[in-house]
């Protein structure tokens, strides 16, 4: 306690000194990060959220790179007002602070404390298994209750198992993929505190097969406008894929259907008007754009 006292008296000092200098019409929030035993929390993210002014600002508190490991941090050059700023941690739980007074040439100082998540985290584990067919390969993932960013990703080994640990309770989904295709979306499952939510999926072996997928897009001239009759056509696929060709429409539309998944080349071309090439990836079961603009070589 004695150091957390010393470590609070010495930022405070200096940002008193920094703050002299700073311009008087602005204001600044500060202060230091810690965990709920007063240990300093360094490299956490405080993000301003709402406000007068500097709203989307991050700044972090002073960890073990910094000359200073005191958790400190510093949001200078604030207007007037009251602020919502959160503040987050890899390894502790998120904390909002609200109605934030800031007034001009003066500073509110906080101290932020953080829960360790492991105070109060739990996880989930599980296996992944497929009738017939080796799950190596496969990804497993979890996301939050109507969210679309994958908070975290297992690549399956042979024996299928898979684990997240320090997970926040709430609400969640799991997803299995190949190739980044989703081909398993389980129902919503419940992580409490300090428990392990247990999941086994099956996969029926149809779902990993290998679906087709499309390219599809316009054709334009040199002066950007539709090309009809322009042929289009695959000049490097992968392996087993057959040679396809199809003709732009009155509009320079185009669509090439049935494809492997897998990176192709395809040229674009019409007599008198030019030519034109594009590269692109075919994902099982979805379809990519290109745009051609013919030129003479």
């Amino acid at each position: 306690m004695k150091v957390f006292l010393a470590v609070t008296i010495a930022f405070c000092a200096a940002i008193a000194l920094v703050f002299a200098q700073d311009a008087s019409n602005t204001g600044a929030i500060y202060g230091i990060v810690v965990s709920r035993t007063q240990e300093v929390v360094g490299d956490a993210i405080i993000e301003v959220m709402s406000g007068p002014s500097s709203v989307g600002v991050k700044v972090k508190s002073r960890g073990a790179d910094s000359i200073s490991y005191d958790g400190g941090f510093f949001i200078p050059r604030l207007f007037a007002g009251k602020y919502t700023i959160q503040i987050s941690h890899e390894k502790h739980t998120s904390r909002t602070y609200e109605n934030i007074e800031v007034s001009a040439g003066k500073g509110s100082y906080i101290v932020a404390v953080l829960q360790p998540m492991e105070d109060i985290a739990g996880g989930i584990s599980g296996t992944v298994s497929v009738q017939g067919v080796s799950v190596e390969g496969l990804t497993v993932s979890y996301f939050k209750q109507n969210e679309s960013k994958a908070l975290g990703n297992v690549e399956l080994a042979a024996d299928g198992r898979f684990s997240f640990a320090n997970v926040l309770p709430g609400i969640y989904v799991l997803t299995v993929s190949k190739d980044r295709e989703e081909v398993y979306r389980g129902k919503q499952i419940k992580v409490k505190s300090k428990k392990t939510t247990t999941q086994r999926i099956r996969i029926e072996p149809e779902a990993l097969l290998e679906k087709p997928g499309w390219i599809s897009g316009r054709v334009l001239g040199p002066d950007r406008k539709p090309v009809s009759g322009a042929s289009v056509q695959l000049l490097k696929m992968p392996a087993g894929q057959k040679k396809l060709s199809v003709k732009s429409d009155e509009n320079g539309k185009f669509e090439i259907k049935n494809l492997r998944p897998g990176s192709y080349e395809l040229k674009a071309y019409k007599t008198r008007i030019g030519e034109d090439t594009a590269r692109t990836h075919v994902r099982s079961n979805r379809g990519k754009t290109v745009s051609f603009y013919l030129k003479q070589k």
